[in-house]
């Protein structure tokens, strides 16, 4: 990982590291038939939802670096 953020753009290093999370507990839940309490559905809510974040401001702030 420190290669990665190291050579790679750390937003999309950052958010390959915390999706991980994400998959694990979908693997959990579709083969071991795993239950996540509601912290666990709760922290992939804010992963997804700090990735889809992350990535709308770095979007809006490519365009604005274009454009001035």
């Amino acid at each position: 990982m420190t290669a990665a953020y190291k050579r790679g753009k750390t937003l999309a290093s950052a958010s390959l590291a915390y999706s991980t999370v994400v998959f694990s507990s979908a693997f959990g839940i579709l083969l071991w038939d795993e239950t996540l309490p509601w912290s666990g559905w709760a922290g992939v809510i804010l992963i997804v939802a700090s990735g889809l974040f992350a990535t709308a401001l770095s979007g809006r702030a490519n365009t604005e670096a274009v454009t001035d």
